[in-house]
């Protein structure tokens, strides 16, 4: 079971897939105060609290997306130098001159 409080501290997405009619209702409304998310074998149940009124609702599948600050900070990521930064900016901006491309790949051919 999934729990989600109007408290978290980061957004959160919930995708729902195949949802029975009637689902658009219960979701539009901005103000939840709480999500439980129940797998079962056929499918989710949605569970939604606000201002002390609970709906159901089914779906046959959800994808919960919750971001996470500095995910990415421990993988070894490649990142650029300001050398190369300088040269990829120059080429971007080549490239947008009229015959740039051309040019670009008249000095790519001529270096092989």
């Amino acid at each position: 079971m999934w729990h989600l409080t109007a408290a978290q501290p980061h957004p959160v997405q919930i995708y729902l897939r195949t949802a029975e009619p009637g689902a658009s209702e219960v979701l539009k409304d901005t103000s939840l105060e709480q999500v439980d998310l129940e797998w079962q074998d056929d499918g989710v149940a949605v569970t939604t609290t606000r201002a002390k009124r609970i709906a159901t609702l089914h779906a046959s599948s959800a994808i919960v997306h919750e971001f996470r600050d500095g995910l990415y900070d421990s993988l070894p990521l490649a990142g650029f130098d300001s050398d190369a930064q300088r040269f990829w900016k120059r080429v971007f901006r080549l490239m947008r001159v009229p015959g740039g491309r051309l040019l670009l790949g008249l000095v790519a051919r001529r270096n092989r």
